[in-house]
């Protein structure tokens, strides 16, 4: 929890999982589908390290930063990363 000025501002949970047997019977499961991957064409300049692509209520349209977000309901984000991100490797 990360608080600001005595007010909780992010939370946040971590689910570990580890490998072991299946558990036998039945077992929930649901589909989930994901939006296309983004094209891979340059659309900003060379100066820019992370492009972002958000899907919202629109899930075939993605839009270029956070504004597909702006509604309530699901949210899909791809990120990549355009730099080196281990120098060396």
């Amino acid at each position: 929890v990360m608080t600001q000025a005595g007010r909780v501002v992010a939370r946040a949970n971590a689910l570990f999982l580890r490998r072991g047997e299946q558990p036998s019977g039945n077992r929930f499961t649901t589909t989930v589908t994901m939006p296309p991957v983004p094209p891979l064409t340059d659309v900003v300049g060379d100066g820019v390290a992370t492009l972002t692509w958000s899907y919202g209520k629109d899930g075939d349209t993605p839009s270029l930063g956070l504004d597909a977000w702006l509604h309530h309901g699901p949210k899909f984000i791809w990120t990549r990363e355009r730099g080196v991100i281990v120098d060396g490797v």
